[in-house]
């Protein structure tokens, strides 16, 4: 319930929040936070190493009892979410970027939800505001789903991996899991949250309501065209779906085939086509690579994987070496009308 945040000797949840020159949005952010309809709750402010007035601005809610700053130097959004979870001490954590915010019934509903159902981990959709509007990302519905499900869900068909929308019980975050992606520049949190559903295999609460507001940016790290971020994109699809095979279920494997072409190859190879990367000296290799990778996949396997119409027919087309150039008169009509 709403009222007067005291501090408690352990908060229920603690919210980390990594932020690198966040001075624009930064407030916003925190006043979601602290507009909260629950009580027990603290935030942990991790500047990590901003050059503009982040500090200052976070500075200004010293006063509050349940808010914690801490500084470092600049060391990536992963090193910055691990400090700011070793300072916590709340039972669940949860995580918020730096220029978005929480709807005021966020941390309310998703814990109360979870105790409810006795889960450890539990999300919910989100409302992504960018130029052109407002609209609701992803399609999950109230339910309570085993590991299985959930990572099917999750992972394969929503291709959520973020923290932001997400609670999860302190107990399945550790320093060894975080710290597999203190070096990845891109998508680190869709490895983070891999390992923590497979951790113990917890089942997870999902609700429909969107309780959190991300802001489209451009230039942000997940959407950099820097040959690193492709790399770094390509290997860790490479580990999620070597994970995926490691689970051992006959589900998720075939699956595998699905997940390979939408979410791991397809974005680099649209990527590598459409941006200035096109003209740096790797991009030709790896989009050869890619287009030869989908190739092994068998119609078989394919077809067994569920994919709809249109991904059918975007992989019958490279199978076929028409994508390319398919997608080139495509993209030429669309830049011409738009």
């Amino acid at each position: 319930m709403r009222g007067k945040h005291v501090l408690c000797d352990r908060p229920k949840i603690s919210i980390v929040i990594p932020a690198y020159n966040a001075e624009n949005s930064l407030e916003r952010c925190l006043n979601s936070v602290f507009s909260q309809d629950y009580d027990s709750y603290e935030v942990l402010l991790v500047n990590d190493g901003s050059t503009d007035r982040t500090s200052e601005i976070a500075r200004q809610y010293s006063f509050k009892n349940n808010f914690t700053l801490i500084n470092q130097k600049n060391a990536g959004v992963a090193r910055a979410r691990w400090a700011g979870i070793a300072a916590s001490r709340g039972e669940y954590i949860g995580f918020l970027d730096s220029d978005d915010e929480f709807m005021p019934q966020m941390i309310s509903s998703l814990l109360c939800q979870m105790e409810k159902d006795k889960t450890k981990i539990g999300l919910c959709n989100a409302v992504m505001a960018g130029d052109n509007g407002e609209k609701i990302q992803f399609k999950y519905k109230n339910a309570i789903l085993d590991n299985e499900d959930a990572i099917n869900k999750i992972i394969i068909e929503e291709n959520d991996g973020h923290l932001w929308n997400k609670i999860i019980h302190r107990d399945l975050i550790t320093y060894e899991i975080i710290a597999k992606t203190f070096d990845v520049i891109c998508q680190e949190d869709l490895l983070l949250v891999l390992y923590i559903l497979t951790a113990k295999k917890e089942p997870v609460t999902t609700i429909s309501k969107p309780y959190y507001k991300y802001y489209i940016r451009s230039g942000s790290a997940s959407r950099s065209n820097t040959m690193k971020s492709v790399v770094d994109y390509l290997i860790v699809h490479k580990k999620v779906r070597h994970r995926l095979m490691q689970l051992g279920d006959s589900k998720l494997n075939r699956k595998i085939p699905y997940f390979m072409l939408v979410h791991e190859y397809l974005p680099v190879w649209v990527q590598l086509e459409t941006t200035s990367l096109k003209k740096d000296r790797h991009s030709k290799k790896i989009k050869k690579a890619i287009i030869g990778a989908i190739k092994q996949i068998s119609v078989y396997e394919f077809f067994l994987s569920g994919a709809g119409l249109k991904v059918i027919i975007k992989y019958l087309l490279i199978k076929k070496g028409l994508f390319a150039s398919m997608f080139k008169i495509k993209y030429k009509i669309k830049s011409i009308f738009s």
